[in-house]
């Protein structure tokens, strides 16, 4: 029930901004964007894992400012793994500084 309101919602904010697509159509726009992952291993046993939305296609782009909503949802993360013994590994993720282009 929620997600029909969800889906309800976004359609008539899409309506009020004439967008008028229907909800197969808009969702077959929106899906190629994706969450990737880049992982990098260390010498030291570290493991860095680098987590970001791909870029907005300008008909995705035009679906998030009718929904005013920012294209790059979720940001990006980045996640350190330690192996301190082959049964125990511990991530955290540090606030390193993001370098967009």
């Amino acid at each position: 029930m929620i997600a029909y309101q969800r889906v309800q919602v976004i359609r008539k904010r899409l309506r009020q901004a004439d967008e008028n697509a229907s909800w197969t159509t808009l969702r077959r726009i929106l899906e190629g964007q994706q969450r990737i992952t880049a992982t990098c291993r260390h010498a030291d046993e570290r493991t860095l894992h680098v987590r970001k939305v791909t870029r907005a296609e300008p008909p995705q782009q035009a679906s998030y400012d009718a929904l005013g909503i920012g294209s790059t949802a979720g940001g990006t993360r980045k996640t350190v793994c330690n192996r301190s013994s082959k049964a125990h590994l511990s991530c955290h993720s540090p606030t390193l500084p993001i370098i967009t282009p």
